[in-house]
């Protein structure tokens, strides 16, 4: 099956990958972008997986390999060219309903928390909804709003309990 590959919310490649007995066989290629070195991901429901680092050939970006079937039972949803920074990977997918096409992701502090980084621009931001409680954050050159997420939904802050003005009674003996 041929699958795009991803690039910052657009598509920059290829990926085909097939079932090899009790392997999958990956080849992909892509388009170079920006500088530095470039992985291949695979993303699928808040967690992405780096597949493979493309090099240079056939006059652009190559990978090919072979993974274990029994290692990797099944392929990820979204194929994502990019690179890491500060343990965000890149990221594709749905977050309450919305599609999220260009985002990084980074476990969080307990295993049901995930940080969720959007772009910060263009306009409009995707879950801007939630902008109250997402923290800015610049990540490999570009302005990212963070969003916590558990179990795969926007942590929201408890509601300010309501003060009671309550008077104390008269402690007259």
């Amino acid at each position: 099956m041929d699958e795009t590959i991803w690039y910052q919310g657009k598509p920059a490649g290829q990926i085909r990958a097939e079932q090899d007995g009790l392997y999958w066989k990956l080849d992909a290629q892509c388009e170079p972008r920006g500088s530095g070195i470039l992985r291949i991901y695979g993303a699928d429901r808040f967690r992405s997986e780096p597949f493979g680092v493309p090099v240079p050939g056939d006059g652009g970006l190559v990978l090919h390999r072979r993974l274990s079937r029994h290692a990797c039972p099944h392929l990820p949803e979204h194929w994502l060219l990019g690179r890491e920074a500060e343990g965000f990977r890149p990221w594709r997918g749905s977050v309450d309903g919305q599609e999220i096409a260009d985002a990084m992701i980074c476990p969080g502090d307990t295993a049901d928390c995930t940080l969720l980084a959007v772009p910060a621009e263009p306009e409009p931001v995707p879950l801007a909804e939630y902008a109250s409680v997402m923290e800015p954050r610049r990540l490999a050159d570009r302005n990212y709003l963070v969003l916590e997420l558990r179990n795969g939904l926007p942590l929201l802050p408890a509601p300010e309990a309501e003060q009671e003005d309550a008077e104390s009674p008269d402690q007259s003996s």
